[in-house]
Order: structure tokens, then C-alpha cells, then sequence
């Protein structure tokens, strides 16, 4: 019955539950009655903020102190996780974080800012720093005289030693001291020792751990006369003299517990003048003298130093092989060529030969090897000990193995017939040549073996009979091309072209004796030309056969006897002819055919 009457109340609990449910839907759109509202999410962004490592200062002034050292970095709260995080530098760009730190000295801004996995963005937020890597400077002083290191301070009887700090930065923390190799301990103003040398070691360290170096003075109650030092600067060169330049400086120091009050010099025998630093100019040997007075009036006993002023450079030679090359000297070879170089300077050392090909790097390898055809420039040069540097020399090779190309030519009047050229004692023959690379020697050229020149200058030859003109074309390099050959017939009455104005300056006639009365019936001896130039099948003598210009001729055409070719009358201006016979001919032949007459005759 009890446990009925349980069920039956559970029952009305829930209906009753239910009517409160419906009721309250149906109160939600009575007319007049508000809306409902809506959950809405609550969106929290993300914060950041910086992290400042040690060391680290904050001045009275609020300043935030740092060392190049510290290291800074970014800390983010968030309910829903960061996406990223990122910073940037003095209005710099924005990266992504990672720790970091900040080297260069001075005022800094950091900007940072975070984005959480909800896509809520932090505003940038802004710290500023400042950034201090430079140690305190500490100086001391005796008895209000500043002493600095490398120069003795003189103690009294109750010598008070000071020590002075500055730091433009985050401040100086503490300054430390020790007499002689004692302990360090914290400065505060102590007196020193009265009596004998001692020295006192000093540091300072700032705010952010920026420590001074360690520096040392000496205190004597011994008075030290004033003492003055030269120091040469650069370039210099210490051997058995010292060697300078003209523009090595010379500075002076000088040094006393009084004070000094000046300094002077003068070089060799000149004035002494007032120490200001100095160059020694004008080559050789010289003597510097120097002196200071302290504060008491004391003069130093004159000092001196002896230097030798070198403002000569060196002078280099080039070799191409065993042969020494003048600057600007041009050198065509038809081989390898091999360069090696010679520096020598009087009085400094040699430091450094260089040299480059056709503007190329300055290099120092040698020796230097030239193999291809080409013309090679090549510029070179040498510095010595205390800087002086030659100037540039010069010279150029050329490596030509290429023969040249020459011609013969024959001016007018002229005629040719099956390669025989017929010219009159006033005909030009003018030797040229071409070469493109070392240029053109000469053209060497030999008329019946006879006689023969070296030039390219032009001739003619006044003396009629069958010639044999042999020639060949020689380039600066000594490379030879293959010897030609032309054959001519002059024609007509001796003549001289000089007289005539067909020569001009510097030109050559050829005569020969008997030439004209007994014409050969063959041609002469080869042109005596060195044998390596003599082309292959030439024979040293043969019957005169025709040739075109400029060619050579086989063997084979040395062989036989010779025989006129037929020639077609023609007129021919300037010379004696009647068809195609001279009147020399005409003449002859007239007198041998009566001769034959008269002897029939006889018979």
C-alpha cells in the first residue's frame, strides 16, 4: 500500500512538470510578450606578453636596461591555444617569433601580437628596451693629476689615489681596485704607498654586466726624467736600416711625472722645430733628432733615430726565354714562346712581381707560356717593401705561323702570251705582300739568279733579253711562303727609268752586261734562296720554258728545249717592232739571209 501511494506522487510530480513546460512555450508567443534570447558564445583573445632575460636593469628613471646578451621572448595566455604569435622591430616588418635578441645599442621598440585556434586576433602591444654593450670607462687620478697607464705617476708623502667612472649607459655598478698583486676589493679613495714603485690594477663593471678591461698604472716616489720615444708608422722595412717611404709618418711620445711642457725635432742638420707628426722625404740616409722638456724645465738629452728614405720602385725585365725584352718592344715569333720576369730594387726588397695578358687578371704564376697564334699584350710591374710600385712596362708577341702571301706586279706597258710577260726596259715590277697577323718583312726576289735583294721596292730592268724573276714573301715572324716564279721578255732599247720619272726615290735599275747582244736560249740558274725555300722539283738550271705569273713550275717543265710561242702582230707604242719582230731581229735576220744568198752563189 505504501509503496502505491510512492508511484502515485512520482506520477503528479511529472505531470505537473510537464504543464509548467508547455505553459512557459506557450507564454513565448503570446502578442506583446519579448523574444526570446539566444546563448552567445563569449570570444576571449589571446595575451601576450615579453619576457626579459638576464641581465637586465631598470633605472630610477624607468628605463628597461638589456645587454646585447639578453634574451627576450613572448609568453601567451589563451583558453583555446595560439595559432601563432609574431613580433617585429622598430616599426620593422612582422616574422614569426622565435626567442631573440637585440645587438645593436640604443632605444628599441618591440611590437607582438597573437592569434589563438579560434581565429581571435590580439592588438599589437609595445615594450621598449634599451640596449647597452659598451663597458664603463674608469680613470685615476693622484692627487688630482690624472694618471694613464704606460706613464708613471709621481707619489708624495700622503698620495691619495681617485678613480673616476663614466658610463653613458645603464650606469656602473661597482669598481673594484688592487695594489700591486694583492686581492681585488670594492674601491672607495685610499692613499698609496710613499715610498718605492708600485702599481695599482682598476675595473669597472655597469648595470647589465658590461666589464671593463683591466688597466694598470705605475706610482713611484722616484723622480724619472723626462723621456721621449719615436714611433714610424707604415710603410716601413726593418733590416739592417730602417727603410721608409716619403710617405711613412713619424709620431714622438713623450713622457714624464712632471709634465711636459714640449717637444721638438729637426732632421739631419736643419732648425729644430715643434714636434707635429712628420714625414722624412728626399732619398738616402737620414738623421732625426729629438728632445722634450718637462714641467721643471728639464731638458731631455737629445735622442736620435736613423732612417733611409727609399722612393724609387723597382725595375723589372722581361725574358722571352734568354732573351731580355725592351719596354714597348714588339716580338713576332712563328713558336712557343716562355716569359719569365727579374725585379731588382737598390734599396728595399722586392715584394711582389705581377703580371696580365691582353687586360686580363693580375696574377703572379710564372713563368708565363704562350702557345696559340695570336698577338698577346702583356702588361707587368713590381712593388717593393715600403710600397712603391713601377710603372707599368709593356711589350707585345705575336706567334705567326702562318705564311705570308706575296704577288709581283708589272706595270705598263705589258703583254702577256702563254704565261711569257713582254715588257719594255721602262716596265715597273713592284714586289708586295699581305700577312695578317705579325706583318709584312720584306719580299725577296732574284732576276736570273744574278743578283737578288731584300725588299719591297719597286725596279725595272733596262737591259732587253728573256728573264727569270724568282720571288717569295718573308712576314716578321721569319715564316717563308713557297718561292713563285714569272717569266719576262724585255723588249726594245735600253732606257733609263730613272730619267724617265717611271722610278722613284730608293728605287733599283737593273743593267746586264751582253744581255742584249746574245739573248739566251735558255733560262738562267734558280735564284740563290735558302734551300728550305726552294720548292720541291726546282732545279738549280734548264731550259726556259713559259710560266703564268706567280706560279711554280713543276719539275717537269724545266725539260726541253725552249721554243717561242706564236705571237700575232701587233702594234706596240714605244717600241722599235714590225710585226712582232724587233728591228734588232729584222736587221739580223736581213744580213744572215744574204749570207745565204752569197754563199749559193759561190756553190
Amino acid at each position: 500500500m505504501q509503496k502505491m501511494i510512492i508511484c502515485i506522487f512520482v506520477l503528479i510530480l511529472m505531470h505537473l512538470a510537464e504543464t509548467g513546460s508547455r505553459a512557459g512555450e506557450n507564454a513565448a508567443v503570446l502578442p506583446g510578450s519579448p523574444a526570446p534570447t539566444p546563448d552567445v558564445a563569449v570570444k576571449k583573445k589571446p595575451v601576450s606578453g615579453i619576457h626579459v632575460g638576464e641581465p637586465q636593469y631598470i633605472s630610477p628613471a624607468g628605463l628597461f636596461f638589456v645587454s646585447p646578451y639578453t634574451d627576450l621572448s613572448i609568453k601567451v595566455t589563451g583558453a583555446s591555444g595560439t595559432t601563432r604569435t609574431e613580433y617585429r622591430l622598430d616599426d620593422g616588418p612582422w616574422q614569426p617569433y622565435e626567442p631573440f635578441r637585440i645587438s645593436a645599442e640604443g632605444a628599441h621598440q618591440i611590437d607582438y601580437r597573437s592569434i589563438d585556434n579560434a581565429g581571435n586576433e590580439e592588438s599589437p602591444r609595445s615594450f621598449s628596451v634599451m640596449v647597452d654593450g659598451t663597458p664603463p670607462r674608469t680613470e685615476a687620478f693622484l692627487d688630482g693629476r690624472e694618471v694613464v697607464p704606460g706613464r708613471p705617476g709621481l707619489l708624495g708623502k700622503k698620495s691619495m689615489i681617485l678613480l673616476e667612472t663614466r658610463d653613458e649607459g645603464s650606469g656602473t655598478a661597482s669598481v673594484e681596485y688592487r695594489l700591486d698583486e694583492g686581492a681585488w676589493q670594492p674601491y672607495a679613495p685610499f692613499t698609496a704607498p710613499s715610498k718605492g714603485v708600485h702599481t695599482v690594477s682598476y675595473r669597472s663593471v655597469d648595470n647589465v654586466g658590461n666589464r671593463e678591461g683591466e688597466k694598470t698604472i705605475t706610482i713611484t716616489s722616484e723622480r724619472i726624467p723626462v723621456r721621449t720615444d719615436a714611433m714610424v708608422g707604415e710603410p716601413k722595412y726593418a733590416g739592417k736600416d730602417l727603410i721608409v717611404s716619403e710617405k711613412t709618418p713619424v709620431t714622438l711620445t713623450a713622457e714624464s711625472m712632471s709634465g711636459v711642457t714640449s717637444t721638438e725635432y729637426r732632421i739631419d742638420a736643419g732648425e729644430w722645430r715643434a714636434y707635429a707628426p712628420f714625414t722624412v722625404t728626399g732619398a738616402g740616409r737620414h738623421e732625426i733628432a729629438f728632445r722634450s722638456t718637462d714641467d721643471g724645465g728639464k731638458k731631455e738629452p737629445v735622442r736620435t733615430l736613423t732612417v733611409v728614405v727609399d722612393n724609387a720602385p723597382p725595375e723589372t725585365s722581361i725574358f722571352a726565354g734568354t732573351r731580355k725584352m725592351a719596354r714597348g718592344e714588339v716580338l713576332p715569333v712563328n713558336h712557343k714562346l716562355e716569359f719569365t720576369f727579374a725585379a731588382e730594387d737598390g734599396v728595399s726588397p722586392v715584394t711582389t712581381t705581377e703580371y696580365r695578358v691582353n687586360g686580363g687578371q693580375w696574377q703572379t704564376s710564372v713563368p708565363l707560356a704562350l702557345v696559340a697564334e695570336g698577338k698577346y699584350l702583356i702588361e707587368y710591374r713590381s712593388s717593393d717593401a715600403v710600397g712603391n710600385v713601377e710603372p707599368t712596362g709593356i711589350v707585345t708577341a705575336v706567334i705567326d705561323a702562318t705564311p705570308p702571301t706575296g704577288e709581283l706586279t708589272v706595270g705598263h706597258p705589258q703583254t702577256e702570251i702563254d704565261g711569257l710577260v713582254r715588257v719594255t726596259p721602262a716596265t715597273v715590277f713592284q714586289p708586295k705582300g699581305t700577312d695578317g697577323l705579325s706583318g709584312l718583312e720584306k719580299v725577296e726576289y732574284s732576276i736570273d739568279g744574278r743578283d737578288d735583294t731584300r725588299d719591297t721596292v719597286p725596279f725595272t730592268i733596262a737591259t732587253p733579253g728573256r728573264y727569270r724573276i724568282d720571288y717569295q714573301a718573308v712576314d716578321r715572324s721569319g715564316n717563308r711562303e713557297p718561292l713563285k716564279t714569272m717569266l719576262v721578255w724585255v723588249e726594245g732599247a735600253p732606257a733609263d727609268a730613272r730619267k724617265d720619272g717611271a722610278l722613284g726615290a730608293g728605287a733599283r735599275q737593273f743593267r746586264f752586261d751582253g744581255k742584249e747582244a746574245a739573248v739566251p736560249g735558255q733560262m738562267p740558274a734558280l735564284a740563290p734562296f735558302p734551300a728550305s725555300a726552294v720548292p720541291v722539283g726546282m732545279k738549280e738550271s734548264g731550259p726556259m720554258v713559259n710560266a703564268p705569273i706567280g706560279k711554280v713550275l713543276p719539275e717537269s717543265a724545266y725539260i726541253g728545249e725552249y721554243q717561242a710561242p706564236p705571237v700575232t702582230p701587233q702594234p706596240y707604242q714605244g717600241s722599235q717592232r714590225r710585226g712582232n719582230i724587233s728591228l734588232w731581229e729584222y736587221i739580223t735576220l736581213g744580213i744572215v739571209n744574204i749570207s745565204l744568198i752569197l754563199g749559193v752563189m759561190l756553190l
